[in-house]
């Protein structure tokens, strides 16, 4: 097996175990979502730049379309860790959402990407989805936004806790 696939199963055997992780509130999700962000980095830049090199794609488009999709994999991970930041990459993000599939459907001629940078969107995706409160990934693993009770009979309800 070569470096690219280790890397693009990692992140995304990472990615899923932490989306499912954060989603029932297991101990060590943040690990996994730091971890699979960093590995898809490291892949997108050791590999994306030059596959969609290989598979012809322009100079430009291909430093903005990397670039923009490793703004979106570290604002995805800062979004996840509720870090300080987090909105200035959505602040950042939005606009170039809506640039990106812009540049891509006016640019002329036969235009394609590699593998790489699919399969590094793709597990981005995951991420993203997952965010979203009561997504398809957190009811299918359980972790449903529902109120819950701990041990002590308190029902937990985000940050507060009410006594029955």
């Amino acid at each position: 097996m070569d470096t690219k696939k280790i890397l693009n199963i990692t992140a995304l055997a990472l990615a899923l175990i932490g989306v499912i992780f954060k989603a029932n509130h297991f101990p060590g999700a943040n690990i996994c979502i730091c971890l699979s962000g960093a590995t898809m980095l490291v892949s997108l830049i050791m590999f994306g730049i030059k596959d969609n090199k290989e598979a012809g794609l322009a100079d430009w488009l291909n430093y903005f379309l990397t670039g923009t999709l490793a703004l979106y994999i570290v604002g995805i991970v800062f979004k996840f860790q509720h870090w300080p930041g987090a909105g200035l990459f959505v602040l950042t993000c939005y606009p170039l959402a809506f640039i990106f599939p812009l540049i891509l459907i006016f640019q002329g001629g036969d235009f394609k990407v590699s593998k790489q940078f699919i399969i590094s969107f793709f597990i981005y995706f995951i991420l993203l989805i997952s965010l979203f409160p009561n997504n398809p990934v957190q009811r299918f693993f359980g972790g449903n936004g529902e109120n819950t009770m701990n041990q002590n009979g308190t029902e937990m309800n985000g940050d507060s806790l009410e006594h029955k």
